[in-house]
């Protein structure tokens, strides 16, 4: 299903992704159609017997009779075609109306020269008329065959309404049973035909790149601490153990947001063990002293060495440029998100991964754990533009660095001024 992945991974996946495809099938098969059954108007049965009364002469050798073949051999003529031109007949059906098992119908025992025919129909006198026609139809054309004499024993006489399917609970129960099945089914189906990357394997045989973590980043667009993100620390470890000098963190567009929470934490975490830069895609560094502040893009070969106080950079969405242009020591990080058809990733991974270094980090939606000090943030409307080289980079307004000494310094030097005035 995946490509060498596991099956019964994707399967599991499947049925959280699609657990609803699952609850219509329950709710419709196991509730709904015995509600509507329940609803129906009213069906009569009658039932009239058809039995074995002489064997033809020269069979009766003073031996049990044997009747092992007897009950197919009456299914075959009971559904030959006559016993339902009669029963038409007598209606006044159409040439086309179905009638065998719907209006007529024969059960047939083992071992047992008896033969319950069964009519039924939307009014009594409709299931005893079919009854009484399809058992003396039957009871010709048995008798003509070379079992024996087959007369009719009884005819029906007291028809009874069939039980409505809806108050049965077993009934429904069955019905539960049948629409998890089919849901079940219908999801893998679903995943046979889009084939999802849920796991490492089939993400690495879609792209051919080396996955080097999978984390979960919390819904909605707030801000987010790196202990909100999980699986954030064997990432960062694995990009250290690397050679990188710039992190080129690359996502489809649909999910530009998790990218940036994603950019957010990684420059975090790794800002505590080396000095790091979160620059946004396409955007130019932060002005320094002995920087270039003409507005050219970011140039990857020369900024890890150029730049002493910065010795690694991420860089939050890429652009083709610096894509095509990146340096030797620069490696793309391609975000996968859980859960994507192989064919949208394959389109991707042409765009962005060019044979050198690149990896992939499996990305999985959580919520939020409720003692993070940003669980209760306001939504942030713009995105991460750039960052600073601080164990906690600040958001600017995409072009230049926050410096917010001056901002927190401010209430205080006011607050002293107005005492000092009274």
């Amino acid at each position: 299903m995946n490509g060498g992945g596991d099956v019964f991974g994707a399967l599991s996946w499947g049925l959280r992704r699609y657990a609803w495809v699952v609850l219509i099938f329950v709710v419709g098969i196991g509730v709904l159609v015995p509600v509507l059954q329940a609803r129906a108007d009213t069906v009569y049965e009658a039932e009239a017997l058809v039995a074995l009364k002489d064997v033809p002469s020269g069979q009766d050798t003073g031996q049990p009779p044997n009747y092992t073949f007897l009950p197919k051999y009456a299914t075959d003529v009971f559904r030959s075609g006559e016993v339902a031109d009669s029963v038409r007949l007598i209606l006044g059906l159409g040439a086309t109306a179905a009638v065998v098992p719907e209006r007529a119908d024969l059960v047939a025992a083992q071992d047992n020269p008896a033969f319950r025919v069964v009519g039924r129909g939307a009014t009594p006198e409709d299931a005893m008329l079919a009854a009484n026609t399809a058992a003396a139809t039957f009871s010709v054309q048995m008798t003509s065959g070379p079992f024996g004499t087959f007369p009719v024993k009884s005819l029906a006489d007291t028809p009874k309404p069939v039980a409505a399917l809806g108050g049965d609970y077993v009934a429904i129960a069955i019905g539960i049973i049948a629409g998890a099945i089919a849901g079940i089914g219908a999801v893998a189906l679903l995943l046979v035909i889009r084939h999802p990357v849920v796991d490492a394997v089939s993400a690495q045989d879609v792209t051919g790149a080396p996955v080097m973590g999978r984390v979960g980043i919390p819904t909605g667009r707030s801000r987010v601490d790196e202990q909100d993100v999980t699986g954030i620390a064997p990432l960062c470890r694995r990009l250290l153990e690397s050679s990188a000098d710039v992190i080129l963190l690359a996502s489809p567009t649909k999910r530009t947001n998790q990218r940036h929470k994603l950019a957010w934490a990684l420059s975090s975490v790794l800002g505590k063990i080396r000095r790091t830069r979160l620059v946004s895609g396409g955007r130019t560094t932060p002005p320094a002293p002995s920087r270039r502040q003409d507005g050219h893009p970011v140039d990857l070969r020369a900024v890890a060495q150029d730049d002493p106080r910065d010795d690694l950079v991420v860089i939050d969405g890429p652009s083709l440029d610096q894509v095509a242009g990146r340096g030797p020591h620069a490696l793309t990080l391609l975000l996968v998100p859980e859960g994507i058809g192989a064919g949208a990733l394959r389109g991707i991974a042409e765009q962005y991964l060019d044979g050198g270094p690149t990896g992939l980090v499996l990305v999985r939606p959580t919520k939020r754990r409720p003692f993070s000090r940003h669980a209760k943030a306001e939504p942030n409307p713009e995105p991460m533009r750039v960052g600073r080289s601080s164990q906690q980079p600040r958001t600017g307004d995409g072009q230049e660095p926050v410096d917010d000494s001056e901002d927190r310094d401010e209430p205080k030097s006011q607050a002293t001024a107005t005492v000092r005035a009274r």
